[in-house]
């Protein structure tokens, strides 16, 4: 019975949803803003992008909303790319004739299909980058099916240009503001936590048990410590139950960069590393010839010792 009101509910909040794009007229829109993020509200409103429509998910609306940006939300033409594939683009293809597309990946299979659809229509796609490019990953590059890619600093322009990426790379300096700047204080008051970065290698059958044996041996060293798992969005699904007696498992904004009061980063992998150190907190990447390497060397405070990376962040801790 639960279940069948479930299912009836989802039923009725699709049908309302894909209202907003029948019963709304987006003509005059030259831009269409696909699954944006509210941490780029900076840069769409320095860019004036009033003649766009925003496509949210719906617990974002609010936040574009409150600038008088045009928004719908995103859940039922996601749904419907991803079900049904190309088909899926004839249920929203009268709303998608706008002049250019802008997305913060092109990985998504709603994402390539949308690309595929209005390269045909669009006079340009952009692609806005949502987190940090690794040096040593020339695979993981958002971007490549878009016309143009906007990027957080000359450095990231470097490492595409050394994979031979041939678009066009715009450079931001507002993105460098997605976040506030870590504050020693706040951090204080809520216990000096310690932020371990998951790296999704507990989704790797290959990784998975030499990880969790390095995790017991970081947790062994830092007991002391108030010590915060936040899992890598590929391995939520994988976690061993033994990963939640070792460290308070959080991936919600109470472990991100948004909250100012987490100050200390610490991972094998994850371009969050490279985020944080960018808004002026502690980060520090543990070098360990098990797993592969990421970054080059010295981009961030680099440790291939647990003992030396303790003593560097006891300092901070008991300063």
């Amino acid at each position: 019975m639960f279940i069948n009101f479930l299912n009836l509910f989802f039923v009725i909040f699709f049908l309302s949803k894909i209202r907003e794009y029948t019963n709304n007229n987006f003509s005059d829109k030259t831009h269409i803003v696909y699954n944006a993020n509210k941490k780029n509200i900076r840069y769409f409103k320095i860019n004036n992008l009033k003649n766009a429509v925003f496509l949210v998910k719906h617990s974002d609306r609010k936040d574009f909303l409150k600038y008088g940006f045009s928004v719908v939300s995103i859940e039922p033409i996601y749904f419907f790319l991803n079900l049904l594939g190309p088909l899926g683009i004839l249920v929203f293809k009268k709303f998608l004739f706008c002049k250019d597309i802008i997305l913060n990946s092109d990985y998504g299979l709603d994402e390539f299909l949308l690309l595929n659809f209005c390269s045909k229509h669009y006079s340009k796609s952009i692609c806005i980058q949502h987190g940090l490019f690794p040096s040593h990953n020339n695979n993981d590059l958002d971007g490549q099916f878009c016309d143009t890619v906007i990027v957080k600093s000359i450095d990231q322009v470097k490492i595409l240009r050394s994979t031979g990426y041939n678009k066009e790379i715009i450079i931001s300096d507002e993105l460098f503001e997605l976040f506030p700047s870590g504050n020693v204080s706040a951090w204080r008051s809520k216990g000096s936590p310690i932020i371990f970065v998951g790296s999704g290698y507990f989704a790797n059958k290959t990784l998975r048990s030499e990880y969790m044996a390095f995790l017991r041996d970081f947790c062994e060293i830092f007991s002391y410590a108030n010590l915060i798992y936040r899992p890598h969005p590929r391995e939520v699904n994988h976690l061993p139950s033994e990963i939640f007696s070792l460290f308070d498992v959080n991936n919600s904004e109470q472990s991100s960069l948004v909250e100012s009061g987490n100050f200390v980063f610490v991972g094998i992998k994850s371009t969050l590393l490279m985020e944080a150190h960018y808004s002026g907190r502690k980060s520090f990447l543990i070098e360990n010839i098990k797993f592969p390497t990421y970054f080059d060397k010295n981009i961030i405070p680099t440790f291939s010792s647990l003992i030396d990376l303790n003593n560097e962040i006891s300092k901070i801790i008991y300063e």
